[in-house]
């Protein structure tokens, strides 16, 4: 867990600018599963996930092969189960490559083979026209604090509207006044 709920944007940059990479491999199925293990269970409350990733889940909670097709089957049922348990799901994919292939001849996995970075992530996110879990949006390194900040934070701050109906002015001013 990187931040806890917060509506502070100077908090939300300190947390973003902290985020350090460790290892060689990404298993956003095991982040998810953290952070779904974090939320409310009460009703009513809204409750979202800001997934901030490169897009391409190497490894899943009881796979070892990266980018296996099991990988890509784990990392979806956690992301429906979000779903299914009313969590919105918000994705900010950077440094996709469009056009890098990591397993050309599918050495590491046959269902990696010949695919390029953005399409192993397709696979499970879907597109920012057509998202299968929740919001989506791809944006370039430069501008993911930019996109966090307005975009994501419009998407998760509550607007509150009241309607006010049938209601009735008294006039208190004696017709002198008036």
């Amino acid at each position: 867990l990187v931040i806890a709920p917060t509506n502070k944007i100077a908090d939300i940059t300190t947390a973003i600018d902290g985020i350090e990479t460790t290892g060689v491999r990404t298993n956003i199925d095991a982040g998810l599963q953290i952070a779904k293990s974090g939320f409310s269970t009460d009703e009513g409350v809204n409750r979202y996930l800001i997934l901030l990733t490169d897009g391409v889940p190497n490894n899943s909670v009881g796979t070892s092969m990266t980018y296996s097709g099991g990988t890509a089957t784990n990392t979806k049922a956690t992301l429906k189960s979000l779903v299914d348990s009313n969590i919105n799901i918000i994705t900010v994919m950077t440094g996709v490559d469009s056009t890098y292939q990591p397993d050309p001849d599918g050495n590491l996995s046959p269902d990696a083979k010949g695919k390029t970075y953005k399409d192993l992530a397709e696979e499970i996110f879907g597109t920012q026209a057509q998202p299968n879990y929740g919001k989506f949006y791809y944006v370039s390194d430069e501008s993911v604090e930019d996109t966090i900040t307005k975009d994501v934070y419009n998407d998760v701050k509550v607007v509150i509207k009241n309607e006010i109906k049938d209601i009735t002015v008294v006039d208190y001013f004696p017709l002198d006044i008036v």
